[in-house]
Parts: C-alpha cells; structure tokens; sequence
C-alpha cells in the first residue's frame, strides 16, 4: 500500500483539513501519515485519530541568529526523521497545508524527488505556501490569488465537523437545553483570551442581553481555568453556560449552535459556513497580513457575517464589538436575516474531489473510491 504524508503546522487550521484528507486516503486504501508540529494541542488533537501521527521537530524561521540556528537544526531532524520514516513506507507523495512544518516537509519531499501537493486554503497565501507553489506536481487553493498559481477547489471539512441530526439531538449530547438558543464561542484550538475577555465582559455588564441564551464556550486548554472562573462568578439568571477547553467534535459544536463568535482561520470560516451558521468574526490581529479578515470577506459581503476589528485592547473591543454582539443576541430578526444567508452560501465539502485529484496527480489509483 502506498503511503502518502500530509503536513501542516503549528496551527489547528493546518491540521484539521489534513484529517479530513486523510479520512479519503484511507477510504481509497492508501496509507496517511501526518506529520505536524510538536506542540501540545497537536499531539492532542491527533491523540484519538486513526492514523498515523508524528511531531516533526520544524521551527518557524526568523531574522534572529539564535532562531536561525534553530529552523536549520530543525530542519536538519525532520530531514533526519523523514529519511527514517520513508524507509519503512512506500511513499506515494507528500500533500502540504500550510504552515512552518509544511514548509519544512515540503523542501524534503522536493530533495527527495516525492511528488509534491500544495493546498492553500487562505485567502492571503502564507508564506510556506508561496515558497512552495514553485515546486507543487499540482497545487490547489480556496482561493485565487496572484501568488498562489493553483487549480481552484472546495474546502475539504473532516467528518468531526459535519453536522448530523437536529439541533435538540447536539445540544442534549453537550450537556444543553433542547429548546434553548444557543450562541457558541471558540478561538480555534488553542482559544484566543480577546475574544473570550469579549463575551465575559459583555455577560457583566450586559447581561440582560444573553436572556433567554445560552452559552457553549470552547474557551482553550490556557485558557479554561480562568474563563470558568470568571463565569462562575458572572451571575446569569436566565442563561445557563458551558465551558470546555478543546471539543474534537466541532459537529456537535456547529449543530446545537445558531450563533458563532469566532477568529476567522481558513479552517474555522469553512467549518461554520459549511453549518451554513451566522457568525461575529474576530480575525487574529497580530497578523501583519491582516489574512483572517479576508477569509470571512465573502460571508460578510452576503450578509451572512459581521467582520470586526480586534483592537486588543479589551476596554475598546468591548466598546466597538459588545453593541454588534448585543444586538445580534437581542435582534431576533437580524439573526433570522443572517441565518437565512448563511444558510444560502452553505459551501460544498471538497474532501473526496480533491483527494481524487492529488492521487491522480500522484499517479496512484485508489482501490476503492469512499466518499467523505
């Protein structure tokens, strides 16, 4: 059987659509390894998979000496590791989504002579993939963009994140109310402590607004303790609130949801727009790219998102964010709105078609062709 690695990283949004091709690999008899960073929320998300997983020991380049040394010796092992690892593997290709082990694995499998796919899933291409592209057998993007020559393609949404069954039946299965709106809060994997200070200040100083709510708030490993604690101390009469720091099944998640607060990583705006869900979006402000913003653009111009600008500063997101967020929770017809919208642009799952294509483009025939 042939084997092919898949290899994203450090961030859950280059992790998780390896899942879902990975799942396709499978359902074709081919053999996926996943290679990501080693980090700790990546050995976590991976912990309960079916496949194989190994930490690839990349660090992210930098203009200082001491980092720099570091991204070579790291590159270095990984080099070491893959060698190790394609001794006992038939390797087929190397699939690449993005991120500093992308990039590290990607400039292996091209010494190597591995045939060499590169998906961008961003709207703004990072720059592991824009250094990659050169040397892609095929490339695919989300998104057409100038310094990203790929065939267009749908976002691939691993089986963790498709919704199934009604909304009572996935809010029972967390713990919630059946017949209770609920508005879900999450910063992707690792959470995201301004968009969390958001909502907790918002509950404190405007609670009235959450009346009628309640609140399923994936707040992050770091973060957990203190958003629990906060909570518990953040009296809502008429608004029971769950907190969790990391869910592997987001299917859950999406399905009990009717509003989302969210960062806008490529992976998370797919995954609520495939729930076809309405959706406040924070997009992480520390990029220079500003590339969250662009991802969500499109659902903002249908009306199916509001994109706001994290300010950092948690004094003046609760000025300029809590009155969008207030009235999304108190405006009942403006969330009909947004939903309708957002159910009109539900997005089509990518996974088997581009699976398909980059073992054609490997020139592997898959034995049996299950669809995701």
């Amino acid at each position: 059987m042939k084997s092919i690695f898949i290899a994203g990283g450090g961030s859950g949004g280059h992790i998780t659509p390896g899942l879902a091709l990975a799942e396709q690999c499978l359902a074709c008899h081919v053999h996926p390894i996943l290679l990501h960073a080693p980090r700790s929320i990546d050995r976590e998300m991976l912990a309960s998979e079916a496949f194989d997983a190994h930490a690839i020991p990349a660090s992210p380049p930098s203009l200082r000496p001491i980092q720099t040394l570091r991204c070579l010796r790291g590159y270095l092992q990984s080099r070491q590791e893959l060698r190790r690892l394609a001794k006992s593997h038939s390797v087929g290709g190397v699939i690449t989504i993005g991120g500093f082990t992308a990039a590290a694995v990607g400039l292996i499998a091209r010494e190597a002579g591995w045939p060499l796919a590169v998906l961008n899933l961003d709207a703004i291409p990072g720059r592991a993939n824009r250094i990659l592209c050169r040397w892609g057998t095929k490339n695919f993007t989300v998104h057409a963009h100038d310094q990203f020559p790929g065939e267009l393609t749908a976002h691939p949404i691993r089986s963790a994140a498709r919704v199934q069954g009604d909304k009572s039946e996935n809010r029972a299965a967390l713990g919630l109310a059946a017949d209770r709106p609920t508005l879900l809060i999450t910063g992707a994997s690792n959470g995201a402590s301004t968009l969390n200070a958001l909502v907790l200040q918002l509950a404190q100083k405007q609670p009235e607004a959450f009346d009628g709510w309640q609140v399923l708030h994936l707040a992050g490993s770091a973060h957990h303790p203190t958003v629990q604690d906060t909570w518990n101390k953040t009296p809502l009469a008429n608004c029971p609130v769950i907190v969790i720091p990391f869910l592997r099944q987001m299917s859950q998640a999406f399905g009990a949801s009717d509003l989302v607060v969210s960062r806008a990583g490529a992976n998370s705006v797919a995954e609520i727009e495939a729930a076809g869900l309405p959706a406040l979006y924070l997009p992480y402000p520390w990029h220079k790219d500003q590339h969250q913003r662009f991802n969500a653009e499109a659902a903002a111009v249908a009306k199916a998102a509001i994109v706001a600008h994290d300010h950092i500063d948690e004094r003046a997101n609760l000025e300029q964010i809590g009155p969008i967020l207030s009235d999304l929770l108190t405006n009942q017809r403006r969330l009909i709105e947004m939903t309708n919208a957002a159910r009109a642009r539900q997005c089509h799952n990518g996974t088997s078609e581009l699976t398909r294509k980059i073992l054609d483009a490997f020139g592997i025939v898959p034995t049996h062709g299950g669809s995701a």
